[in-house]
């Protein structure tokens, strides 16, 4: 007989009151599975006691008996499991162990282990799923190992799997904080907001989805019922990047010149409108904003050929006004 672990309660059913070494282990793991530490504990030390021959069945309960111990926050009673069962675990994983008791530090190996149990068994298995088995066991794995994303992650995605959002959504804060690039966590968290209704919490994880991977498949999904308005950011924003770069080509040595005052200023004058769709430019002095041409930016006016013009003028009057005197 061995133990369901999509259905650990149909073994309790099964068991009832168990009768053996057999029977107290599978209890023992069922509980364990069920996140109900105490009883768990209680029926592995006593099942265990009793086998006296190493198998890989003895060392994943004698582990998890340990882990158990772990999740009830008792590590000097975890400590004394492992001297008690030594000759029941695996010899290969003795120096794990060993190096728990030593330090009393959770081992990394031991999250990595459950949370591809967890995503195997519970979470994308073609069976029956069981996002609230996963989620007892990453709350508790969260506690041993908070540096951990995956933790957190798969913590999220079994909350949002029961339509818990609201305990979801810190999960993923809490992934993200640790994994700042995640586009899962950003997606996940935003379904959450936008199934919760926290529209702006949703457009903000749509932009940091769209700077990591602009071509996400979620993205057209997650746009649809959000304002219209806003899905316009993203060509706004291509206009406007589009615009800058036109402004870093200009040469530095044309200028702009106000039809209000005369101003001259720098072309780096320019600023744009609220739509982004157009640039306009504006007087540093008089304020004035000129009509924008039809690429999108008011074109430099060149004035040296009119101050030449100026120029020759005076010289010109000058002359005449020399060449009348002379002749009086």
């Amino acid at each position: 007989m061995s133990i369901d672990v999509q259905n650990p309660e149909e073994t309790l059913r099964q068991i009832g009151i168990p009768s053996n070494s057999e029977e107290r282990l599978l209890v023992g793991e069922a509980y364990f599975h069920l996140g109900e530490y105490h009883k768990a504990k209680a029926e592995l030390d006593r099942g265990l006691s009793e086998i006296h021959q190493q198998s890989i069945y003895t060392s994943t309960v004698t582990e998890q008996l340990i882990a158990a111990l772990c999740f009830l926050g008792k590590f000097k009673q975890a400590s004394e499991a492992i001297t008690r069962f030594k000759h029941l675990l695996d010899p290969d994983n003795l120096p794990k162990w060993r190096g728990f008791q030593s330090t009393h530090q959770w081992p990394a190996q031991e999250t990595a282990d459950w949370m591809e149990y967890v995503v195997m068994f519970w979470q994308e298995t073609r069976g029956k799923r069981r996002p609230d088995l996963a989620e007892k066991m990453c709350r508790s794995l969260s506690k041993l190992s908070p540096d951990d994303p995956k933790v957190w992650f798969n913590l999220g995605r079994a909350c949002a799997d029961q339509e818990k959002y609201d305990l979801a959504i810190p999960a993923f804060t809490q992934h993200l904080k640790l994994n700042p690039r995640s586009l899962d966590g950003f997606v996940s968290r935003a379904w959450c907001h936008k199934l919760t209704d926290k529209f702006e919490e949703c457009w903000e994880d749509i932009k940091q989805i769209r700077r990591i991977d602009p071509n996400d498949g979620d993205l057209p999904r997650l746009l649809e019922g959000l304002d219209t308005n806003r899905k316009n950011v993203f060509a706004e924003q291509d206009i406007y990047e589009e615009s800058i770069q036109k402004e870093e080509k200009m040469e530095i040595s044309k200028r702009y010149k106000c039809t209000e005052c005369g101003t001259v200023f720098s072309p780096f004058s320019i600023i744009f409108s609220k739509d982004l769709k157009h640039s306009t430019v504006t007087c540093p002095r008089c304020g004035r904003i000129s009509k924008p041409h039809s690429d999108g930016i008011s074109k430099p006016q060149n004035i040296w050929w009119k101050r030449l013009l100026y120029i020759i003028g005076l010289l010109a009057a000058a002359a005449i006004l020399g060449w009348f005197f002379l002749k009086k």
